[in-house]
């Protein structure tokens, strides 16, 4: 068995899909949710969504603006569409 390199920090693998995450809520993120659950979704469902966002910038950020596997990207910016009154599917969160 090879020697894990004391250089490298250790790879956390997600869940089994099928079974359920734990994360313990300390107050900013209770103060998170109850922002995102504005919008009358479920704690899961902000999760799961904040999820999903943060995970196509990361992409992103490997895939097309050139930073290495593995490293966190600095995020100094969001893009929001201007505000219209009408609701479409994407906005499901």
């Amino acid at each position: 068995m090879a020697t894990p390199n004391p250089i490298e920090p250790a790879r956390s693998q997600p869940p089994a899909v099928g079974k359920s995450a734990s994360v313990r809520v300390d107050q900013p993120l209770h103060d998170d949710l109850a922002v995102v659950m504005r919008c009358g979704v479920t704690a899961s469902d902000a999760i799961r969504r904040a999820v999903e966002v943060l995970a196509d910038v990361y992409r992103g950020a490997w895939d097309v603006a050139g930073y290495p596997d593995g490293v966190a990207p600095l995020i100094e910016s969001a893009n929001l569409a201007p505000y219209d009154a009408v609701r479409r599917a994407e906005q499901r969160v």
